[in-house]
């Protein structure tokens, strides 16, 4: 916004007489308000106490975290090992399942999981996003399982959540192929969607 009166860091000048020092002290508030106004919602400057507008505090509705597949944990069995390149990890149908870790601060909302997955050979691809509470041990699913049998790189869409992150658990996404033993797929990585309350819960 265009302010009513330029900042003036020379004001009151020292020849300014000591009748007009009302007026410049209603200049001043008028200076303070018009500019707080810019970081401050629209209850302003009266309001008890001050609030922030979310552009100074850093909220952010959506932000994207996407997660490599280098980053998933590949556990593998007896019969099959799975191998990676730089764009993806191979994963068999008789391996067990892929997990990857979900790093989000405390106060952040997940908003959506997504995986970007190639069946290949496979029957198809079945995935589900998961918390669990470190004191209680007990996992959760909050995202449903997902079944892709899609062929051709694609990044198969989780749904809409409202999950808030607390500093009780931890979060993760686990990925399965599924079909014919012996046969693979690809796993190119997750996403996840999320929101901020404010610029100290981000990263």
């Amino acid at each position: 916004m265009t302010y009513t009166q330029a900042w003036d860091n020379n004001r009151p000048s020292g020849s300014e007489l000591a009748k007009n020092i009302d007026n410049e002290i209603r200049r001043l508030r008028q200076e303070l308000s018009e500019r707080l106004q810019d970081v401050l919602i629209s209850s302003g400057i009266e309001a008890d106490p001050w609030v922030l507008k979310d552009a100074v505090l850093g909220k952010a509705l959506l932000k994207v975290l996407v997660i490599s597949p280098h980053a998933f944990i590949l556990p593998e069995n007896n019969s099959k090992i799975t191998s990676s390149l730089d764009a993806y990890v191979v994963i068999f149908t008789d391996s067990l399942p892929a997990r990857g870790i979900v790093y989000l601060p405390p106060g952040v909302t997940i908003l959506r999981f997504d995986v970007a997955i190639d069946k290949q050979q496979a029957g198809a691809v079945s995935w589900y996003a998961y918390k669990t509470n470190i004191n209680s041990g007990v996992t959760t699913i909050i995202q449903e399982v997902m079944v892709s049998a899609a062929g051709g790189v694609h990044v198969s869409l989780g749904g809409d959540l409202e999950e808030l992150v607390t500093g009780d658990s931890h979060y993760g996404i686990n990925v399965e192929f599924t079909g014919t033993a012996g046969n693979a797929g690809r796993l190119y990585g997750g996403r996840v969607a999320y929101s901020t309350p404010d610029g100290r819960f981000t990263i």
